[in-house]
């Protein structure tokens, strides 16, 4: 009997032994499961933030496209309305826009009309004015290959009562460049309008025809000073578009309103340039916003996934506890 009480007592203190180990080992478990759920509640609140930002950073870039967008809509309204300006030749005499809508109908017919003279001229902006005041209706001339052609296209216009308009052939000669140089060379004295003038390949006679004689000067009286001289510009021209004639004759006064020939020219052009820059902007922040939007919706996909994990730690968790209490 002494034999199976101290059995029966080696048996529970085995079994106590073996119920401590059990608890022991559980509460490790149930230590390591909160502090693995714990880590995966931190990183759940950091995704969450980090959503939160990218959502804000969505917004921002959504609404940075939005007014590129507009500004995009405005620009292009714009130069389509100067386009259609430019392409129905307002603002020309009725003869040169009749002879230059033929020319567009049939190029082949009036492939030695060339332009107009407005065509060939791209004048730093500063020298638009002074360009402008110099040649007035002259850059509506019509630029041809040769007189035979500017006779038809006088004929034609005379035939249909389609008003006038004056010619220019392509090779038409101006004052010697060697000749001009050496009346303008000097510290002080006029520049040379052409200086600032972009012209357009094959068209160097005709521009130095036009302008070759013109020179820039700051002001109407230093142009009546260096007009008088013996040799030098036939023509004077100040920035705001004064002009000094070696016959005398002075020209000035306020500009016209509205956008001049050249001037809508060069709008037109950079608005081109803005617009292709803009396009551009567009694309760029729409490309952010798709890639802001996938990678939100990685993030958010990969937060789903931690909240099921937290969720099973939970459960587990949970069924330890119970397991506990039944221990």
């Amino acid at each position: 009997r002494i034999r199976s009480q101290e059995k029966e007592s080696e048996e529970v203190k085995k079994g106590m032994a073996q119920r401590e180990e059990n608890l022991g080992r559980i509460d490790k478990e149930r230590e390591l499961k909160l502090s693995f759920q714990a880590a995966l509640q931190a990183e759940k609140e950091r995704w969450e933030g980090e959503i939160g930002k990218l959502r804000e950073a969505l917004s921002m870039k959504q609404t940075e496209r939005g007014g590129l967008e507009e500004t995009l809509r405005l620009d292009r309204s714009r130069y389509l309305s100067l386009k259609e300006l430019q392409e129905n030749y307002e603002g020309f005499e009725e003869g040169v826009k009749s002879i230059l809508l033929r020319k567009r109908e049939d190029q082949e017919k009036w492939e030695r009309i060339l332009g107009v003279v407005a065509d060939i001229f791209e004048p730093e902006s500063a020298y638009e004015v002074s360009l402008e005041a110099v040649l007035g209706q002259r850059l509506q001339y019509v630029m041809v290959e040769g007189e035979k052609e500017a006779m038809e296209a006088i004929a034609f216009l005379k035939r249909e009562s389609l008003g006038r308009g004056s010619f220019v052939p392509v090779g038409v000669k101006g004052k010697d460049q060697q000749e001009r140089s050496s009346q303008t060379e000097g510290e002080g004295k006029p520049v040379p309008l052409l200086r600032f003038v972009r012209v357009k390949e094959g068209f160097t006679p005709i521009a130095d025809f036009l302008i070759g004689e013109v020179g820039i000067v700051s002001g109407v009286e230093e142009g009546l000073h260096w007009i008088k001289q013996e040799k030098g510009f036939e023509t004077l021209v100040t920035l705001e578009g004064e002009v000094v004639e070696r016959s005398g004759v002075v020209s000035g006064g306020s500009l016209d309103q509205g956008l001049s020939i050249l001037e809508r020219r060069r709008v037109i052009r950079e608005l081109e340039k803005k617009i292709a820059e803009e396009e551009e902007a567009c694309q760029k922040a729409a490309e952010e916003e798709e890639r802001l939007r996938k990678e939100i919706a990685k993030r958010e996909s990969l937060l789903e996934k931690r909240k099921d994990e937290i969720q099973e730690k939970g459960i587990e968790l949970l069924h330890q506890e119970r397991d506990l209490e039944e221990l």
